[in-house]
């Protein structure tokens, strides 16, 4: 699934939207762990961070990928798929969080492993969990797959949080998301309507404008639900 197949904002592209924000660097907004959710699992090392919601671990003696449950966030490793918006910031974000050495709570739910053989788990680090703060700070959106589905409240809640924060994926500066393009959208069409009543004669139309600056193709036809 493409994590923007999950994205939930809010907007009609080239009409009106509304905003939402990035983080771009790796550093975290302060949190408080959500007690609905008991730390369990084995413990692990980290030893190598693969994208925004993939590490390598080692657990019971012997490497295994881990990818992250009910949380998933832009692609940057698929060889077939353009790097996508927010990509590399959250593969920053997760490293700068989860360094190599990291001693780490990893906790599976009813279906541990995926088609192509990866641990799927929660991972704890200090109190925190680590699933949930990816998408707190804006790089990642709450997934659920049928039957997993232990960790999706926690990393909802803290997806909400980055869109009122205005974070990540919701930063209406960055001109790759969703707010980012409309708001780039609304200005070059707010400055071809000023242009062509200043001047009458002008070739200029506000349809030209916002068709010439219409947002990436990721942007076209998704839904977006607004904070």
């Amino acid at each position: 699934m493409s994590w923007f197949g999950a994205l939930p904002v809010a907007a009609k592209v080239g009409v009106a939207v509304t905003g939402l924000a990035v983080a771009t660097t790796g550093t975290g907004i302060a949190v408080r762990q959500m007690s609905s959710i008991d730390q369990a699992g084995r413990t692990a090392t980290v030893t190598h961070v693969v994208d925004g919601d993939t590490v390598d671990v080692m657990l019971d003696g012997m490497k295994q990928r881990v990818r992250l449950l009910n949380v998933n966030t832009p692609e940057s490793v698929d060889p077939d798929k353009p790097v996508e918006c927010m990509a590399n910031e959250a593969s920053a974000y997760l490293r700068e969080t989860l360094p190599i050495g990291s001693t780490v709570r990893v906790e599976t739910d009813v279906e541990e492993h995926d088609s192509y053989g990866r641990l799927l788990a929660g991972i704890w680090l200090d109190g925190r969990l680590i699933n949930a703060e990816i998408a707190r700070n804006g790089f990642g959106v709450a997934m659920k797959i049928s039957p997993n589905g232990k960790f999706y409240s926690a990393v909802e809640d803290a997806q909400q949080g980055a869109i009122h924060a205005k974070v990540g994926l919701y930063d209406p500066d960055a001109q790759c998301t969703v707010p980012g393009a409309v708001a780039t959208l609304e200005t070059m069409t707010t400055q071809a309507a000023s242009a062509a009543a200043a001047s009458p004669t002008s070739t200029t139309t506000v349809s030209s404008v916002a068709s010439c600056s219409a947002p990436p193709g990721w942007v076209r036809g998704l839904r977006v639900s607004h904070l």
